[in-house]
């Protein structure tokens, strides 16, 4: 079967532009083309269940089956396999499941449902986007990134995540989210919407700070593992070792960098990053560029339960705002008022000596931020050196995964 992007560019559904445009930002932002799509404005959401029910030629599940899907069918299949595979059982008829499936043409997934639930798969579109709300509002299965709003911004809203369970706590039978943008976590409030109500709101802080608490039990526990005494292992794995000390660190560098250019996704274009930007700095992080909004990707050390909960409004008054708009680089010591010392203070970061920003691009676009720095101590002019090189060598690799993905949709 063609893939989805030829198939919008032959019935002139979107232009080569904008199926560019959605390549670099799936490539930098992960997730589906289509859920890509949307984000950017070039397809409404109905648009694009109808357009990948044309492409893979099977049925948009009903709307009322995604709300109110029964019971018994939701029982027939484990939550493991729901989060893992990203479907939702709807209903059970004549000994066969009908499943909503973000990869309804995956027969080894529809084996494994079938093996676990003993019944037949008839498989429906699930674009992506759509599987992030309903998995959460029958599940609680939360989407990757949640959200702190750190920029003040008078109309924040909760993450997608908790928005969906303070929905279910405000009546007794909660309305599904109607608007087609509420699947992707960015629309406004509804006129028929109401606020978070103060009981609500306390329930929800119990529950986020119980959320902090087992991210910290858990952080504790791989750090007390990490320290137990471990054989040595061979040089091939070296991406997957935690980060040694900056000293340490020399011998693993040229493995790092060789796995670095051979990434495969930006999951490993990330964690080699790091990795790498761990033997020249004391903590790391790398923050993703939205058209709108500075979010939190991914850590290390004590700043990896932290940093995906940061998001910054791109209008704020921030050094961060400023490095992704004009695209330079910056090195100052760690600030003490202000949004970008609410950041650092959300980061666990300001005792630091001094940070950096370093930006990385895809064309012209800023899409990352680099954080880094070397806790009490200074950064070496090398190190720094070495940290912008590293920049550049992650957009050479976006740029690479950017052309494989044009020459499979061509």
């Amino acid at each position: 079967m063609k893939h989805l992007g030829k198939y919008l560019l032959e019935n002139a559904i979107v232009s080569e532009e904008q199926l560019e445009e959605a390549l670099q930002s799936q490539v930098a932002f992960g997730g589906r083309l289509g859920t890509n799509l949307v984000e950017l404005g070039y397809l409404t959401l109905d648009e694009l269940t109808r357009h990948l029910a044309a492409h893979v030629g099977l049925s948009v599940p009903p709307r009322e089956w995604l709300e109110t899907p029964e019971i018994t069918a939701l029982q027939a299949v484990p939550v493991e396999l729901v989060k893992r595979h990203k479907v939702l059982p709807l209903k059970i008829e004549n000994r066969t499941l009908h499943l909503a499936m973000v990869d309804p043409l995956d027969p080894a997934r529809m084996d494994e449902i079938a093996f676990a639930s003993g019944l037949r798969v008839k498989p429906y579109v699930f674009p992506e986007a759509t599987a992030y709300y309903w998995l959460d509002y029958h599940y609680d299965i939360p989407r990757e990134i949640r959200h702190i709003d750190l920029g003040g911004a008078q109309d924040a809203k909760l993450d997608p995540e908790d928005e969906a369970w303070a929905r279910r706590h405000r009546a007794a039978q909660p309305a599904p989210l109607a608007p087609e943008a509420q699947a992707l976590g960015i629309a406004p409030l509804g006129e028929d919407e109401e606020l978070v109500g103060e009981t609500v709101f306390s329930e929800l802080q119990t529950r986020m700070i119980g959320r902090m608490d087992a991210a910290r039990d858990e952080m504790e526990h791989r750090e007390a593992a990490r320290s137990t005494p471990a054989a040595p292992r061979p040089e091939a794995e070296a991406e997957s070792m935690p980060a040694p000390a900056p000293e340490a660190a020399d011998t693993r560098i040229p493995a790092l960098e060789a796995a670095l250019r051979q990434s495969t996704n930006r999951a490993e274009v990330a964690d080699r990053t790091l990795r790498l930007a761990g033997r020249y700095a004391e903590s790391a992080a790398l923050l993703l560029v939205r058209p709108q909004t500075i979010e939190g990707l991914q850590a290390l050390g004590e700043m990896s339960t932290r940093v995906r909960g940061v998001v910054l409004p791109r209008a704020s008054e921030s050094r961060f705002a400023a490095c992704a708009d004009d695209g330079e680089p910056l090195r100052m010591a760690v600030p003490t008022t202000g949004i970008d010392a609410r950041v650092l203070a959300a980061l666990g970061r300001s005792a630091a000596r001094e940070m950096a920003l370093l930006p990385v691009r895809i064309r012209a676009r800023v899409v990352n931020l680099l954080y880094v720095d070397n806790g009490p101590d200074a950064l070496g002019e090398t190190a720094y050196a070495a940290l912008e090189a590293l920049c550049r060598e992650m957009s050479g690799v976006y740029e690479r995964l950017i052309l494989e993905r044009k020459r499979r949709i061509g």
